[in-house]
C-alpha cells in the first residue's frame, strides 16, 4: 500500500467521538488526504508534509512526515489512545515493525504479505502457540503441515523451532535465533494452508 497525493477532502471541524476521529485521521495519512479535526479530547491535523494526532492533555499521539522513507507513522504506546490507534493502523495495513528512537513510541510501516500468506499482528506468545499445536502437540491438528515466518534484519525467515521458558520466547529460524518475552507484539507470516482458505491453529 502506498501513501497517495490527493485533495479531495476539504479541511473540516467536525465534532465525532475518540474512535471515529481516529480512524479519520489514520484513513487521511494513508490517502494523502488533508485533515482538520478536533472533538473535546482530541485533535487531527496536517501541514508542512507532517500529521499529527494530538490529545489535548497528552500531546503527540501519533506522528509522520511524508518526506520520510519508508513512510513511518510514530505511535504513543503510552497513551491510552494508543490501542485504538494501532487497531486503525492495522485495518489500513500498517504494523508496528519496531520501538522507535523517540521513547515510548512505535514504528508503524505497511506491510503486505507475499502470496500465499497470512500476515498477523499478534503478542509472541500467539506465534509459539501455533508452532505448538501445528507440530503435532494437539491431537486433533497432527500432521498439519506448518510454515510461519518472521521478520529478522529486513527480510522473512522461516522459523525452525520455538522454545518458551518462563514468559521467555527464543525463536530459531536459519542462522540464528531471536528472544522475545511472550508479551512483545510480532509480525509474523503463517502460510495458507489450502486454496481460498486459511488454517487458525492459536485457538
Amino acid at each position: 500500500m502506498t501513501i497517495a497525493d490527493s485533495s479531495s477532502l476539504t479541511k473540516t471541524r467536525t465534532f465525532l467521538d475518540d474512535p471515529i476521529l481516529i480512524e479519520r485521521f489514520v484513513q487521511a495519512l494513508v490517502c494523502g488526504q488533508p485533515v482538520l479535526l478536533s472533538n473535546p479530547n482530541l485533535r487531527a491535523e496536517d501541514g508542512f508534509e507532517t500529521y499529527q494526532l494530538l490529545s489535548k492533555t497528552e500531546g503527540i499521539i501519533a506522528t509522520i512526515k511524508l518526506t520520510q522513507h519508508p513512510i513511518t507513522v510514530l505511535v504513543n504506546g503510552r497513551s491510552p489512545y494508543g490501542e485504538l490507534v494501532h487497531q486503525a493502523m492495522i485495518k489500513q495495513e500498517f504494523f508496528p515493525t519496531a520501538s522507535s528512537a523517540r521513547e515510548g513510541f512505535y514504528n508503524y510501516q505497511s506491510q503486505t504479505p507475499p502470496p500465499g500468506y497470512r500476515l498477523n499482528c499478534t503478542k509472541a506468545i500467539a506465534l509459539w502457540r501455533t508452532w505448538w499445536i501445528g507440530n503435532g502437540h494437539r491431537t486433533d491438528q497432527a500432521g498439519i503441515e506448518l510454515e510461519l515466518l518472521i521478520s529478522h534484519q529486513g527480510q522473512w525467515s522461516k522459523v525452525q523451532e520455538i522454545i518458551c521458558t518462563r514468559g521467555r520466547l527464543v525463536i530459531k529460524i536459519l542462522g540464528g535465533e531471536v528472544t522475545l518475552i511472550g508479551s512483545a507484539m510480532l509480525i509474523w507470516l503463517q502460510k495458507v494452508q489450502s486454496a481460498g482458505a486459511v488454517k487458525d491453529l492459536s485457538s
